[in-house]
């Protein structure tokens, strides 16, 4: 008694990998694209937790590289020459001279007793950072985002290399 593993058929089933640069890019560029203006939504949602001025959530962009295959999502707002992103998301050192009116403004939308106490606190110590990229890709939005490219490559490379339904084949026989 033994087992037959015959991969002809895979040989003769995957021949369409070999027309992939055809219609697997087009594919890959049209899935990622959606995959980064899904992910630009899921961040904007959670920069929303950490809102100041709204400025830094309009400024969250997704940008597709087609030669590299590489979406790159995130904000671009800048304060000062710094990425208001990277504020966000390490913090500061002290800041001897921060604008007080701006802070004191959000302060009251918050809800502070006290609005100058949280500037003293800035000069004093800086602002703690809030890891908002880690955050987004922890939320659940972002998860199904990328499970559902990932799920859709498959698929359509699968329905594209194994059209015929051919595969390996293992049979039992004496």
């Amino acid at each position: 008694m033994q087992l037959k593993v015959d991969f002809s058929q895979l040989v003769t089933a995957t021949a369409p990998l070999k027309k992939a640069k055809q219609w697997l890019p087009a594919m890959v560029h049209k899935r990622m694209r959606t995959l980064g203006h899904d992910v630009e939504k899921s961040m904007k949602s959670e920069l929303h937790k950490t809102f100041y001025t709204g400025q830094l959530m309009d400024s969250v962009k997704s940008d597709y590289n087609e030669s590299n295959y590489t979406a790159t999502i995130g904000p671009d707002l800048k304060r000062g020459q710094y990425s208001a992103g990277a504020i966000l998301e390490y913090g500061t050192v002290p800041i001897p001279n921060v604008p007080w009116k701006p802070i004191v403004a959000w302060a009251e939308r918050r809800g502070f007793d006290n609005p100058f106490m949280l500037v003293k606190k800035i000069r004093r110590e800086g602002v703690k950072g809030h890891m908002f990229l880690e955050s987004t890709m922890l939320r659940n939005d972002f998860s199904k985002a990328l499970g559902n490219a990932v799920n859709d490559i498959g698929l359509h490379t699968s329905q594209n290399v194994f059209q015929n339904g051919a595969g390996p084949s293992i049979t039992a026989g004496t």
